[in-house]
């Protein structure tokens, strides 16, 4: 083979290379079967980061309208967010004394941040014992 002939090969090799990586990095997001991926988990900072404690444990990411989960946990949201927009509520273990969980002063081992999924800002939380029975075993949409 030519240096000519090797120099094109090498140069179709490698945008044939830079193509596909760049289809597999910008395709149309990660799925999990046929649902996509929730974005909720990019919320996982914020909301460990309100309870101020980064020994906390992730218990569960769950995506619901603010509505639901404001009526879910007992978190007023009032209009820190539009009640049909969708929200990501992040629990998370501690434990957690009074005060140590911005937007509730309660103590407990369980720590439900509310986080909006689009601006990952915490709008509301509930400190509690046990999880909300209704909570657990929500999956992702």
């Amino acid at each position: 083979m030519t240096a000519g002939r090797r120099a094109a090969a090498s140069a179709a090799s490698a945008a044939l290379a830079l193509g596909i990586g760049a289809s597999a990095c910008g395709g149309g997001g990660v799925t999990l079967g046929r649902k996509p991926v929730s974005g909720c988990f990019r919320a996982i900072p914020a909301a460990v980061a309100a309870v101020h404690d980064r020994r906390a444990h992730l218990v569960g990411v769950h995506e619901l309208r603010a509505r639901a989960a404001g009526q879910l946990l007992s978190v007023p949201l009032g209009s820190r967010v539009a009640p049909t927009r969708e929200v990501c509520v992040i629990a998370l273990a501690g434990p957690f004394t009074a005060g140590q969980v911005r937007g509730d002063a309660s103590a407990g081992r369980y720590a439900l941040v509310i986080v909006t999924d689009d601006s990952l800002r915490v709008v509301g939380a509930r400190v509690a014992d046990q999880v909300p029975s209704r909570f657990r075993g929500r999956a992702l949409p």
